[in-house]
């Protein structure tokens, strides 16, 4: 295993987005990184995201490689599976939506290996909106004030050393709440991090899927788990995790 990065890119049909995803991880480690690579998690798509991605490999197969959820299992469940089939050192996410900036990526390497996660904040969310911005800063405030921590964003594109992550069991298996619930139990056991800026675009097609309801009854869920976890029981780093293992279901 190389010190490169493996880069989860979870779509589920975003048939319009995700040849671009992969143009602009591409773009973020132009010049700046060889060993790298792009892993699309296709969850079930019902358009041609897989078939594009996997026209995507072909193209490029040392670096681009394609997995195929059985159906749509959801984006947590997607991440997940990432993590665990990450060849590299290194694994972060990007998203099939294309709407983030990719450069990102280059902070990554400069700072990979000075803290145990390098994490994302949006330099500015205008191009989100409104309610999507106000639900996002009300997430941040509510997870700072029950875990005593002062991060700018949960859900933004984390990096982690693959052995780290793949140890850690999870309670998410369905929406977003999977990159909060990682940084929560391992900054809570004890793992260092530092925050570095990131520019969100916006998507350029189709809509997102991230307010459904069942999302959020996960995210109550998730939540309930992680003050039992970390804040009642007060489990030691070698036993931070919930005992079910998503890709189990």
């Amino acid at each position: 295993m190389s010190q490169g990065i493996t880069v989860v890119v979870a779509a589920f049909n975003e048939e319009e987005n995700i040849a671009a995803a992969i143009d602009s991880v591409h773009e973020g480690f132009k010049g700046y990184a060889q060993d790298y690579e792009i892993l699309v998690v296709n969850d079930g798509s019902e358009d041609d995201t897989g078939a594009i991605a996997e026209a995507q490999a072909q193209k490029d197969p040392r670096r681009v490689r394609v997995v195929h959820n059985d159906r749509n299992r959801g984006n947590a469940y997607s991440l997940y599976r990432g993590y665990q089939l990450a060849a590299q050192e290194y694994v972060t996410v990007f998203p099939g939506d294309n709407d983030l900036s990719p450069f990102y990526l280059r902070d990554f390497l400069a700072h990979r290996g000075s803290a145990d996660i390098l994490m994302t904040y949006m330099l500015s969310m205008q191009n989100r909106p409104w309610h999507r911005r106000a639900l996002s800063r009300s997430f941040v405030v509510l997870l700072n004030t029950l875990f005593g921590l002062k991060l700018r964003n949960y859900n933004g594109a984390p990096l982690y050393r693959s052995t780290d992550i793949r140890a850690l069991k999870v309670r998410s298996s369905q929406g977003m709440t999977l990159l909060a619930e990682c940084l929560v139990r391992l900054i809570k056991s004890g793992a260092t991090y530092k925050e570095i800026p990131s520019d969100f675009i916006g998507r350029k097609g189709g809509q997102s899927r991230a307010l459904r309801f069942r999302n959020f009854i996960e995210c109550f869920q998730v939540i309930s788990c992680l003050i039992w976890d970390v804040c009642i029981r007060r489990k030691p780093r070698g036993e931070l995790a919930f005992v079910d293992n998503p890709l189990k279901s």
